[in-house]
């Protein structure tokens, strides 16, 4: 019953001190993309020069570019997760109270993917909704997206687990993705792959270990250091 207790407590903590992080988030995946768009829509709606630009035309590419943003909101989150509390001192707060650091592990790893979740989901949704041409490859690039994310989140918590700065801890996921995927993409067009599914298969692994070794080591990592 304790621990149930403690881990509520550690998740409304984490929920507090991360919701300023929501909000903006929401406003970058979900207000900006969606106004400029509706606001384009209806400008065109105004115009009978041309075809005009609908408002489900407006949703359809405002959530793609949603889905696209919620990989940033992959690196920003997961390197937030333990930098944070060392820019803003709470690291020092953890460690005079007793709270195993496996239940904060536990704590900041909910929070943050279902951060990520809610808003990827958000927009997939209104784009499965509006998308008036639904296209054979939607599902592939869904799917790499989702991989980047992946690769991101996992690459940033391993950072986050010893830098101090979440602006760091937040740089390197993307950079170290994109460049494991460019180098991926040179290797099969020089040596191997005749297709576009040989390349995503690859990528498929090297995003799942990266992903799954960078929030494993990650975690492992903070568990056992001694903040300064």
């Amino acid at each position: 019953m304790e621990g149930g207790v403690i881990m509520r407590t550690l998740l409304w903590k984490d929920f507090r001190q991360s919701w300023r992080l929501m909000v903006g988030s929401a406003i970058v995946v979900l207000g900006i993309p969606y106004a400029i768009c509706l606001v384009v829509a209806f400008r065109s709606s105004l115009r009978t020069d041309y075809a005009p630009f609908t408002y489900s035309d407006a949703l359809e590419g405002a959530s793609k570019t949603g889905i696209i943003l919620s990989i940033i909101l992959a690196a920003i989150f997961s390197g937030n997760a333990f930098s944070g509390e060392r820019s803003d001192r709470s690291a020092e707060f953890f460690a005079y109270i007793p709270v195993k650091k496996w239940a904060v592990v536990w704590s900041r790893l909910a929070i943050a993917i279902m951060s990520c979740a809610f808003f990827f989901v958000a927009n997939l949704l209104v784009m499965l909704v509006f998308e008036e041409s639904p296209r054979e490859f939607n599902a592939e690039v869904i799917g790499n997206m989702v991989l980047a994310g992946v690769f991101v989140f996992g690459m940033n918590w391993f950072f986050s687990s010893f830098l101090a700065s979440p602006l760091l801890s937040s740089f390197f996921g993307p950079v170290i993705g994109m460049t494991v995927y460019m180098l991926c993409a040179l290797i099969y067009e020089d040596y191997a792959a005749d297709s576009l599914e040989e390349l995503l298969g690859f990528w498929f692994v090297l995003a799942s270990i990266f992903g799954l070794v960078g929030v494993v080591g990650g975690s492992v990592i903070y568990v056992r250091r001694v903040e300064p």
